[in-house]
Protein backbone atom coordinates (compact mmCIF):
# COMPACT_ATOMS: atom_id res chain seq x y z
CA UNK A 1 0.00 0.00 0.00
CA UNK A 2 1.49 3.82 -1.31
CA UNK A 3 1.51 5.69 1.98
CA UNK A 4 -0.85 8.73 1.86
CA UNK A 5 0.24 12.12 3.94
CA UNK A 6 -2.29 13.70 6.44
CA UNK A 7 -3.02 17.44 7.76
CA UNK A 8 -5.34 19.33 9.90
CA UNK A 9 -6.36 21.19 6.89
CA UNK A 10 -7.10 19.65 3.58
CA UNK A 11 -5.43 20.01 0.51
CA UNK A 12 -2.05 17.81 0.61
CA UNK A 13 -0.39 16.21 -1.66
CA UNK A 14 1.72 12.95 -1.42
CA UNK A 15 4.56 12.34 -3.74
CA UNK A 16 7.12 9.41 -4.22
CA UNK A 17 10.55 11.55 -4.32
CA UNK A 18 13.41 8.31 -3.90
CA UNK A 19 12.54 4.57 -5.49
CA UNK A 20 11.61 2.49 -7.75
CA UNK A 21 7.87 2.44 -6.91
CA UNK A 22 5.29 0.09 -6.42
CA UNK A 23 5.43 -2.76 -9.22
CA UNK A 24 8.94 -2.20 -10.19
CA UNK A 25 11.22 -4.61 -10.79
CA UNK A 26 13.82 -4.44 -8.05
CA UNK A 27 17.45 -5.10 -8.29
CA UNK A 28 19.72 -7.48 -5.98
CA UNK A 29 20.25 -5.13 -2.85
CA UNK A 30 18.19 -3.00 -1.14
CA UNK A 31 16.71 0.18 -2.15
CA UNK A 32 15.20 3.32 -0.39
CA UNK A 33 12.00 4.09 -1.23
CA UNK A 34 10.99 7.37 -0.15
CA UNK A 35 7.68 9.91 0.40
CA UNK A 36 7.20 13.15 1.03
CA UNK A 37 4.10 14.96 1.80
CA UNK A 38 3.28 18.95 1.40
CA UNK A 39 0.43 20.39 3.42
CA UNK A 40 -1.34 23.93 1.34
CA UNK A 41 0.90 26.18 3.45
CA UNK A 42 3.95 24.38 2.31
CA UNK A 43 5.14 22.43 5.29
CA UNK A 44 6.62 18.88 4.33
CA UNK A 45 6.93 15.51 6.20
CA UNK A 46 9.09 12.89 4.65
CA UNK A 47 8.84 8.79 5.48
CA UNK A 48 11.09 6.05 3.88
CA UNK A 49 11.47 2.77 3.81
CA UNK A 50 13.60 -0.10 2.16
CA UNK A 51 13.38 -3.25 -0.22
CA UNK A 52 16.00 -6.01 0.01
CA UNK A 53 15.92 -8.27 -2.84
CA UNK A 54 17.97 -11.82 -1.95
CA UNK A 55 19.33 -13.75 -4.57
CA UNK A 56 18.63 -17.28 -2.97
CA UNK A 57 18.72 -18.82 -6.48
CA UNK A 58 21.42 -21.15 -7.16
CA UNK A 59 23.53 -20.82 -10.60
CA UNK A 60 23.48 -23.79 -13.17
CA UNK A 61 27.03 -25.19 -15.14
CA UNK A 62 26.65 -28.43 -17.84
CA UNK A 63 30.01 -31.06 -18.34
CA UNK A 64 30.18 -32.65 -21.06
CA UNK A 65 29.97 -36.19 -21.39
CA UNK A 66 32.91 -38.47 -20.04
CA UNK A 67 35.61 -38.79 -22.48
CA UNK A 68 37.01 -42.15 -23.31
CA UNK A 69 40.46 -42.08 -26.03
CA UNK A 70 43.10 -44.55 -26.68
CA UNK A 71 46.93 -42.92 -26.01
CA UNK A 72 49.28 -41.86 -28.09
CA UNK A 73 51.20 -43.19 -30.18
CA UNK A 74 54.90 -43.04 -28.48
CA UNK A 75 53.71 -41.43 -25.29
CA UNK A 76 52.01 -42.75 -22.03
CA UNK A 77 49.11 -40.52 -22.59
CA UNK A 78 46.70 -38.33 -24.73
CA UNK A 79 46.32 -35.16 -25.88
CA UNK A 80 42.63 -34.08 -25.32
CA UNK A 81 40.69 -30.95 -25.80
CA UNK A 82 37.15 -30.22 -25.37
CA UNK A 83 34.83 -27.08 -24.73
CA UNK A 84 35.07 -25.79 -21.29
CA UNK A 85 31.44 -25.23 -19.66
CA UNK A 86 30.26 -22.08 -18.87
CA UNK A 87 27.91 -21.66 -16.32
CA UNK A 88 24.64 -19.67 -15.93
CA UNK A 89 22.39 -18.06 -13.46
CA UNK A 90 19.76 -15.76 -13.31
CA UNK A 91 21.66 -12.76 -12.45
CA UNK A 92 24.75 -11.55 -14.19
CA UNK A 93 28.47 -11.49 -13.15
CA UNK A 94 28.99 -15.12 -12.56
CA UNK A 95 32.15 -16.39 -13.15
CA UNK A 96 33.36 -20.36 -14.06
CA UNK A 97 36.57 -21.59 -13.08
CA UNK A 98 38.22 -25.01 -13.28
CA UNK A 99 38.65 -26.20 -9.83
CA UNK A 100 40.17 -29.73 -10.84
CA UNK A 101 41.77 -31.89 -13.72
CA UNK A 102 44.20 -31.13 -16.37
CA UNK A 103 41.99 -28.74 -18.58
CA UNK A 104 41.73 -29.07 -22.01
CA UNK A 105 44.69 -29.33 -24.20
CA UNK A 106 46.43 -31.11 -22.12
CA UNK A 107 48.64 -34.36 -22.05
CA UNK A 108 46.34 -36.74 -19.68
CA UNK A 109 48.01 -40.09 -18.06
CA UNK A 110 46.70 -43.32 -18.66
CA UNK A 111 43.57 -44.25 -16.45
CA UNK A 112 40.79 -41.64 -15.52
CA UNK A 113 41.33 -37.97 -14.63
CA UNK A 114 38.24 -36.40 -13.03
CA UNK A 115 37.91 -32.57 -14.62
CA UNK A 116 35.81 -30.42 -12.32
CA UNK A 117 33.96 -26.86 -12.92
CA UNK A 118 32.60 -24.47 -10.54
CA UNK A 119 30.20 -21.76 -11.68
CA UNK A 120 29.64 -18.72 -8.55
CA UNK A 121 27.29 -15.82 -8.98
CA UNK A 122 27.53 -12.47 -7.67
CA UNK A 123 25.38 -13.42 -4.16
CA UNK A 124 28.02 -16.35 -4.01
CA UNK A 125 26.00 -18.64 -4.65
CA UNK A 126 27.64 -21.90 -6.42
CA UNK A 127 27.12 -24.86 -8.61
CA UNK A 128 29.31 -27.79 -9.33
CA UNK A 129 29.91 -30.39 -12.23
CA UNK A 130 32.06 -32.86 -13.31
CA UNK A 131 33.05 -35.77 -15.80
CA UNK A 132 35.59 -38.05 -16.46
CA UNK A 133 38.80 -38.21 -19.25
CA UNK A 134 40.14 -41.91 -19.29
CA UNK A 135 43.05 -42.92 -21.48
CA UNK A 136 43.22 -46.19 -22.74
CA UNK A 137 46.84 -48.12 -23.50
CA UNK A 138 49.82 -48.72 -22.48
CA UNK A 139 53.35 -47.15 -23.14
CA UNK A 140 54.64 -49.17 -26.27
CA UNK A 141 58.34 -50.25 -26.25
CA UNK A 142 60.72 -53.01 -27.52
CA UNK A 143 64.03 -53.49 -27.94
CA UNK A 144 65.63 -53.93 -31.51
CA UNK A 145 67.12 -57.12 -30.31
CA UNK A 146 65.82 -60.37 -28.51
CA UNK A 147 68.81 -62.12 -28.86
CA UNK A 148 72.64 -61.10 -30.52
CA UNK A 149 75.39 -63.06 -30.88
CA UNK A 150 79.14 -61.66 -30.99
CA UNK A 151 82.32 -62.54 -30.20
CA UNK A 152 83.04 -59.17 -28.79
CA UNK A 153 80.25 -57.86 -26.23
CA UNK A 154 81.96 -55.36 -25.55
CA UNK A 155 81.59 -53.90 -29.34
CA UNK A 156 77.60 -54.14 -28.90
CA UNK A 157 75.86 -50.77 -28.59
CA UNK A 158 71.95 -50.74 -28.03
CA UNK A 159 69.43 -47.84 -29.27
CA UNK A 160 66.31 -48.14 -26.93
CA UNK A 161 64.81 -45.63 -28.57
CA UNK A 162 63.14 -42.09 -27.42
CA UNK A 163 62.24 -41.95 -24.32
CA UNK A 164 62.55 -39.91 -20.49
CA UNK A 165 64.19 -42.15 -19.07
CA UNK A 166 66.38 -45.69 -19.17
CA UNK A 167 67.04 -47.79 -16.39
CA UNK A 168 69.37 -50.89 -17.30
CA UNK A 169 69.90 -54.05 -15.07
CA UNK A 170 73.48 -53.37 -14.90
CA UNK A 171 72.43 -49.72 -13.27
CA UNK A 172 73.30 -47.60 -16.64
CA UNK A 173 70.97 -44.84 -17.51
CA UNK A 174 72.15 -43.93 -20.61
CA UNK A 175 70.98 -44.54 -24.35
CA UNK A 176 72.38 -45.88 -26.30
CA UNK A 177 73.37 -48.19 -24.19
CA UNK A 178 77.20 -49.88 -24.13
CA UNK A 179 77.29 -53.69 -23.39
CA UNK A 180 80.17 -55.21 -21.19
CA UNK A 181 80.08 -58.98 -21.04
CA UNK A 182 77.83 -61.53 -22.06
CA UNK A 183 74.45 -61.89 -20.21
CA UNK A 184 71.13 -61.42 -19.95
CA UNK A 185 70.32 -57.09 -19.93
CA UNK A 186 66.84 -55.68 -19.03
CA UNK A 187 65.62 -52.45 -19.59
CA UNK A 188 63.26 -50.10 -18.02
CA UNK A 189 61.74 -46.88 -19.50
CA UNK A 190 59.48 -43.94 -18.68
CA UNK A 191 57.41 -41.70 -20.70
CA UNK A 192 55.32 -39.11 -18.71
CA UNK A 193 55.39 -41.69 -15.58
CA UNK A 194 54.91 -44.52 -17.17
CA UNK A 195 57.11 -47.18 -18.14
CA UNK A 196 57.78 -50.45 -19.74
CA UNK A 197 60.74 -52.82 -19.82
CA UNK A 198 62.36 -55.24 -22.04
CA UNK A 199 65.45 -57.87 -22.27
CA UNK A 200 67.89 -58.98 -24.73
CA UNK A 201 70.60 -61.60 -24.22
CA UNK A 202 74.01 -61.50 -25.38
CA UNK A 203 75.33 -64.67 -26.62
CA UNK A 204 78.74 -65.64 -27.38
CA UNK A 205 79.28 -66.72 -31.09
CA UNK A 206 82.45 -68.89 -32.09
CA UNK A 207 83.50 -68.49 -35.70
CA UNK A 208 85.73 -71.43 -36.51
CA UNK A 209 87.80 -70.87 -39.69
CA UNK A 210 88.50 -74.35 -41.67
CA UNK A 211 90.57 -74.05 -44.86
CA UNK A 212 90.23 -76.15 -48.13
CA UNK A 213 91.45 -79.66 -47.25
CA UNK A 214 92.66 -81.57 -44.19
CA UNK A 215 92.22 -79.23 -40.60
CA UNK A 216 91.21 -79.92 -36.89
CA UNK A 217 88.84 -78.00 -35.14
CA UNK A 218 87.33 -77.94 -31.38
CA UNK A 219 85.04 -75.04 -30.06
CA UNK A 220 84.98 -73.53 -26.44
CA UNK A 221 81.09 -73.37 -27.21
CA UNK A 222 79.04 -75.90 -24.18
CA UNK A 223 77.02 -77.76 -26.85
CA UNK A 224 76.94 -81.44 -27.91
CA UNK A 225 74.66 -81.37 -31.16
CA UNK A 226 74.35 -84.28 -33.21
CA UNK A 227 78.05 -83.46 -35.72
CA UNK A 228 75.90 -83.40 -38.61
CA UNK A 229 73.56 -80.47 -36.87
CA UNK A 230 77.00 -78.79 -35.68
CA UNK A 231 78.35 -78.53 -39.55
CA UNK A 232 75.10 -77.70 -40.10
CA UNK A 233 76.68 -74.49 -42.14
CA UNK A 234 79.25 -76.00 -44.22
CA UNK A 235 77.87 -79.46 -44.48
CA UNK A 236 78.05 -78.45 -48.63
CA UNK A 237 81.92 -78.14 -48.57
CA UNK A 238 82.19 -80.97 -45.80
CA UNK A 239 83.71 -84.31 -47.32
CA UNK A 240 84.61 -86.69 -43.75
CA UNK A 241 85.26 -85.89 -40.12
CA UNK A 242 86.91 -88.06 -37.82
CA UNK A 243 87.30 -88.39 -33.75
CA UNK A 244 90.03 -90.01 -32.28
CA UNK A 245 88.54 -92.97 -31.72
CA UNK A 246 88.40 -93.54 -35.51
CA UNK A 247 84.42 -93.04 -36.38
CA UNK A 248 83.59 -90.54 -39.23
CA UNK A 249 81.13 -88.57 -40.03
CA UNK A 250 80.89 -89.37 -44.26
CA UNK A 251 77.71 -87.11 -45.10
CA UNK A 252 77.98 -88.05 -49.12
CA UNK A 253 76.63 -91.30 -47.75
CA UNK A 254 74.63 -90.10 -44.66
CA UNK A 255 77.28 -92.24 -42.62
CA UNK A 256 77.40 -90.78 -38.92
CA UNK A 257 79.52 -93.46 -36.55
CA UNK A 258 80.39 -90.05 -34.32
CA UNK A 259 76.73 -89.12 -33.13
CA UNK A 260 77.13 -86.16 -30.64
CA UNK A 261 80.01 -83.54 -30.60
CA UNK A 262 82.15 -83.60 -27.00
CA UNK A 263 83.29 -80.50 -25.35
CA UNK A 264 87.34 -80.78 -25.21
CA UNK A 265 87.21 -82.95 -27.86
CA UNK A 266 88.78 -82.05 -31.20
CA UNK A 267 88.21 -83.56 -34.61
CA UNK A 268 89.50 -84.13 -38.02
CA UNK A 269 87.52 -82.34 -40.58
CA UNK A 270 88.60 -82.47 -44.77
CA UNK A 271 86.66 -79.94 -46.40
CA UNK A 272 86.19 -79.39 -50.13
CA UNK A 273 86.59 -75.72 -50.14
CA UNK A 274 87.35 -73.13 -47.45
CA UNK A 275 84.49 -72.44 -45.14
CA UNK A 276 83.91 -71.02 -41.38
CA UNK A 277 81.51 -72.73 -38.89
CA UNK A 278 79.54 -70.66 -36.36
CA UNK A 279 78.67 -71.93 -33.15
CA UNK A 280 76.33 -69.61 -30.92
CA UNK A 281 75.70 -71.04 -27.41
CA UNK A 282 77.59 -70.27 -23.91
CA UNK A 283 81.15 -70.52 -23.67
CA UNK A 284 82.07 -73.57 -20.77
CA UNK A 285 84.10 -72.30 -18.26
CA UNK A 286 87.39 -74.02 -19.06
CA UNK A 287 88.58 -74.69 -15.16
CA UNK A 288 85.55 -76.04 -14.34
CA UNK A 289 85.66 -78.62 -17.42
CA UNK A 290 87.66 -81.87 -17.22
CA UNK A 291 89.25 -83.36 -20.20
CA UNK A 292 89.68 -86.98 -19.75
CA UNK A 293 93.29 -87.34 -22.49
CA UNK A 294 93.82 -91.03 -23.13
CA UNK A 295 97.30 -92.90 -22.96
CA UNK A 296 98.54 -92.70 -26.74
CA UNK A 297 97.07 -90.54 -29.25
CA UNK A 298 93.49 -88.26 -28.49
CA UNK A 299 92.55 -85.37 -29.82
CA UNK A 300 92.72 -82.22 -28.11
CA UNK A 301 90.12 -79.26 -28.05
CA UNK A 302 90.93 -75.91 -26.73
CA UNK A 303 88.42 -74.19 -23.99
CA UNK A 304 89.55 -71.12 -23.52
CA UNK A 305 88.10 -67.59 -25.33
CA UNK A 306 92.05 -66.19 -26.14
CA UNK A 307 95.19 -67.90 -27.30
CA UNK A 308 97.37 -69.20 -24.81
CA UNK A 309 101.15 -70.83 -25.05
CA UNK A 310 101.02 -74.11 -25.10
CA UNK A 311 103.54 -74.44 -22.89
CA UNK A 312 101.54 -73.28 -20.05
CA UNK A 313 98.55 -74.87 -20.99
CA UNK A 314 100.03 -77.99 -20.47
CA UNK A 315 102.35 -77.47 -17.85
CA UNK A 316 99.65 -79.45 -14.97
CA UNK A 317 100.42 -83.16 -17.45
CA UNK A 318 103.73 -81.78 -18.80
CA UNK A 319 105.55 -85.20 -17.53
CA UNK A 320 102.92 -87.10 -19.10
CA UNK A 321 102.97 -85.09 -22.69
CA UNK A 322 105.01 -86.94 -25.49
CA UNK A 323 103.94 -84.76 -27.98
CA UNK A 324 101.40 -82.51 -29.47
CA UNK A 325 100.89 -81.65 -33.06
CA UNK A 326 98.46 -79.29 -34.96
CA UNK A 327 97.31 -79.38 -38.54
CA UNK A 328 100.12 -77.70 -39.48
CA UNK A 329 102.46 -80.51 -39.04
CA UNK A 330 103.77 -78.00 -36.55
CA UNK A 331 105.15 -79.76 -33.17
CA UNK A 332 105.51 -79.49 -29.28
CA UNK A 333 108.29 -81.98 -28.23
CA UNK A 334 108.85 -80.87 -24.32
CA UNK A 335 111.74 -84.07 -23.83
CA UNK A 336 113.28 -82.25 -26.54
CA UNK A 337 112.25 -78.73 -25.34
CA UNK A 338 110.72 -78.12 -29.09
CA UNK A 339 107.87 -75.96 -29.35
CA UNK A 340 106.85 -74.90 -32.91
CA UNK A 341 103.80 -74.40 -32.16
CA UNK A 342 103.13 -71.35 -29.71
CA UNK A 343 99.67 -70.40 -28.60
CA UNK A 344 96.85 -72.68 -28.40
CA UNK A 345 94.58 -71.15 -30.43
CA UNK A 346 90.47 -71.19 -30.37
CA UNK A 347 88.68 -73.18 -32.55
CA UNK A 348 91.52 -75.67 -33.25
CA UNK A 349 92.26 -79.03 -32.33
CA UNK A 350 96.01 -80.78 -31.39
CA UNK A 351 96.71 -84.44 -32.33
CA UNK A 352 98.24 -84.79 -28.47
CA UNK A 353 99.97 -88.23 -27.38
CA UNK A 354 100.09 -89.01 -23.39
CA UNK A 355 101.89 -91.72 -21.75
CA UNK A 356 99.63 -92.36 -19.74
CA UNK A 357 95.99 -91.52 -19.06
CA UNK A 358 94.96 -87.87 -17.57
CA UNK A 359 92.33 -85.40 -16.35
CA UNK A 360 93.16 -82.08 -17.66
CA UNK A 361 91.28 -78.82 -16.75
CA UNK A 362 92.69 -75.60 -18.60
CA UNK A 363 93.34 -72.34 -16.23
CA UNK A 364 90.18 -69.78 -16.69
CA UNK A 365 89.88 -67.68 -18.90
Amino acid sequence: TLPVGTDNCPGTVTVQTSGLGSGATFPLGTTTEEYTVTDAAGNTAVCSFTITVLDNENPDVTCPDDITVNNDAGICGALVSYIPPTGTDNCPGAITTQTNGLGSGATFPLGTTTEEYTVSDVAGNTAVCSFTVTVIGSLEFELPYDTIYTMHPDTIEIDAGNFQTYNWSDGTTSNPFQASVYGTYAVTVTNFSCSASDTLYIMEQQDIYLPSGWSIFSTYINQTDPIQDFLDDVISNVIIVKNYHGNIFWPIFSINLIGNTTIGEGYQIKTSAADTIIVRGNAVAPELTTIILPAGFSILGYLKRTPMPIVAALNPIITEVEIVKNDNGLIYWPFFGIDNIGDLVPGDGYLIKLYNSQAFTYPPN
